[in-house]
């Protein structure tokens, strides 16, 4: 059985994808993901109209990786976002109105298998709540559960104090209690489909929506929970979800202990997960294509691409954790943070939920230490 070593090492670059031409700069770093739609041939969905910025701005929803490893990314994503509000201040009309919610990547499993408190049957406090409570000591919350931000002649009408970036800090650090089995899709969803009736208000008739996906972790959102009770899929951990019914391989993948490499990976259709594209049907739904974005930032490759269809699987030790996983989906990138090594693993499924969207959906990686050009490219984009 082979344990991965995790060199010290930073990947500060990003893929920034879909920043237009009249927002001013281009987007640096590897090669757009957009492209790739270009020749993904019959089963490709329809182009949707360019984006447009409408009056009425745009309401912004954060999804954000609340499982286990994932706390110093929170912070240094959150000390970033002075960066997106500088992007937003930027654009040709200045701040837009928004609104600004944050969601946890948790969801109930919808099972009475025990994968401990983390991963509970139900989970109200998540399964897509918003979540506007202060997570910064001595910081004021907004008073409500996402942030309004919307001029009024000469001034805003706010519901926080201090500047947007402070406000949007204070509660957007979820902590790492969170399910490992993680489904931001599922969770963006329930934030956005009229479920969580607390929700109501966030989402405004007219305006554009900004869905900004934030984890270390492929999407696992849940389709059939029969899975949980499946056996030989690698014990109680997210092997079974990632990667094992989450992708199509040159081979089937399995539970071994051994070391294994898997080639021509896509994400996995009919199956225990949710289809991807049925997320992109969602968003349709509620909203007309040209009011759409979705920024995914996830784990890619090494030098800051996307992830690639190629994946290994062996036994890793989790940064921060005594014992390694046996069998688990290997990282495919990694950096130093605060002198911590840090890792993400492959996020297949996210990047092709982007493809989706056809040139409304951007893919940026995760592993580096600082969010800045990542926030203001996806700001720069409305």
């Amino acid at each position: 059985m082979r344990k991965i070593a995790l060199a010290v090492g930073l990947c500060a670059c990003s893929n920034h994808s879909g920043a237009k031409a009249d927002a001013g700069g281009t987007a640096d770093g590897p090669p757009s993901v957009d492209a790739a739609m270009a020749d993904a041939g019959p089963d490709a969905p329809p182009v949707f109209p360019p984006f447009m910025l409408p009056a009425a701005g745009v309401d912004v929803l954060f999804v954000i990786d609340n499982s286990l490893s994932i706390t110093d990314k929170q912070v240094a994503f959150a000390s970033s976002f002075a960066s997106f509000v500088a992007g937003l201040d930027a654009l040709p009309g200045g701040r837009p109105d928004v609104h600004i919610g944050f969601v946890s990547t948790t969801v109930g499993l919808d099972s009475d298998a025990n994968y401990g408190t983390s991963c509970p049957n139900t989970a109200p406090a998540d399964d897509g709540l918003l979540h506007a409570t202060a997570t910064v000591t001595g910081c004021t919350p907004p008073s409500g559960l996402f942030i309004s931000d919307i001029a009024s002649s000469n001034s805003r009408t706010t519901n926080y104090t201090g500047t947007l970036d402070q406000a949007m800090t204070c509660i957007a650090e979820l902590g790492q209690r969170g399910c490992g089995f993680e489904e931001p899709l599922e969770a963006m969803k329930r934030a956005l489909d009229g479920s969580q009736t607390a929700n109501a208000g966030f989402v405004r008739d007219g305006a554009a929506l900004l869905v900004v996906i934030f984890t270390d972790e492929d999407d696992a959102s849940i389709a059939d929970p029969a899975i949980f009770d499946l056996q030989n899929v690698g014990g109680l951990s997210d092997f079974r979800a990632q990667p094992m019914y989450a992708y199509d391989c040159n081979v089937p993948i399995t539970a071994t202990p051994d070391p294994a490499t898997y080639t021509g990976c896509t994400p996995r259709t009919g199956s225990y997960l949710r289809d991807t594209g049925s997320y992109v049907d969602f968003l349709t739904s509620i909203k007309d294509p040209s009011l759409i974005q979705v920024a995914v930032i996830a784990g890619g490759q090494q030098d800051g691409s996307p992830p690639s269809s190629t994946i290994s699987t062996g036994s890793v030790l989790i940064p921060g954790q005594s014992t390694s996983q046996d069998p688990a989906l290997e990282p495919t990138c990694q950096f130093t943070l605060d002198a911590m090594t840090e890792i993400a693993r492959p996020g297949i499924r996210l990047l092709d939920f982007t493809q989706r969207l056809s040139g409304h959906g951007t893919f940026s990686t995760i592993c580096t230490a600082d969010y800045s050009s990542t926030l203001t490219a996806i700001a720069g984009a409305l």
